[in-house]
């Protein structure tokens, strides 16, 4: 939402692309299933505008989920190599825009991210341009850490991703907090303030919600991962209150 602010045109327009890892299947059964939920979601004003939606491969995503037990985040290698295929498909349409590129580290994102910024710096290079990768901002859902995550190798640190414009974080005040540094023009300080100040909100609901439900008092595990969220959550609205 806060990255559609700039935009003056009274036509209809879609700042947002999903990628997804789900195939398209007859008649798009997958495709009619997320379509709902977006249309839910902008009705709700939970977003901002309706997506266009990138479907997956089925060989890929089959293959995935069969095999991640044994097999860990490499399972998830051919669907990450799919992602990078699509965005760079849809990206050879719109080839005057800019692209942000959010996801996770847990199912090949992060590979994507990396392959995706190494074609955008060799066009660039070609072009004699800058690169139409502004961002990509991975939020580590991992337990073990980002050091779990499927990624290129040599694994890079998170230091050498950002030479990249790839950012991980572990909330979304961390996510904005990385972009409005690398891109103040892009998010300024007040959008930056906006996203912290939704972001506490969901943050004051969703405590709220784990705490009428009894799961704080009553399972160790969700205490310690929320008192852990907590902290990461307060650290980066610290940060953010500084810039």
């Amino acid at each position: 939402r806060e990255l559609d602010q700039h935009r003056e045109s009274p036509f209809p327009s879609c700042n947002l692309i999903f990628v997804s890892a789900r195939p398209h299947l007859y008649k798009g059964l997958t495709e009619d299933h997320s379509y709902r939920m977006f249309k839910a979601l902008v009705a709700e004003g939970r977003m901002h505008t309706m997506p266009t939606l990138l479907p997956g491969e089925l060989s890929n995503g089959i293959r995935a989920f069969l095999t991640a037990k044994c097999r860990g985040t490499r399972a998830w290698q051919a669907v990450g190599q799919a992602k990078c295929r699509s965005m760079m498909n849809f990206r050879s349409l719109y080839s005057e825009y800019d692209f942000i590129f959010c996801g996770d580290d847990g199912q090949g994102d992060l590979l994507a991210a990396e392959m995706i910024a190494t074609e955008a710096e060799l066009i660039a290079v070609k072009e004699q341009s800058t690169s139409f990768l502004l961002a990509a901002i991975i939020h580590n859902v991992l337990p073990g850490g980002s050091d779990e995550a499927l990624a290129m190798q040599p694994r890079k640190s998170n230091e050498e991703l950002a030479r990249h414009s790839i950012f991980m974080h572990e909330s979304y005040v961390g996510a904005a907090l990385a972009l409005h540094r690398a891109h103040p023009d892009v998010l300024s300080a007040r959008q930056l303030a906006r996203v912290a100040e939704d972001a506490v909100r969901d943050f004051e609901d969703i405590e709220r919600l784990l705490r009428t439900s009894g799961s704080l008092g009553s399972e160790a595990d969700v205490q310690s991962s929320w008192t852990q969220t907590k902290k990461t959550f307060q650290a980066d609205l610290a940060v953010a209150d500084l810039d």
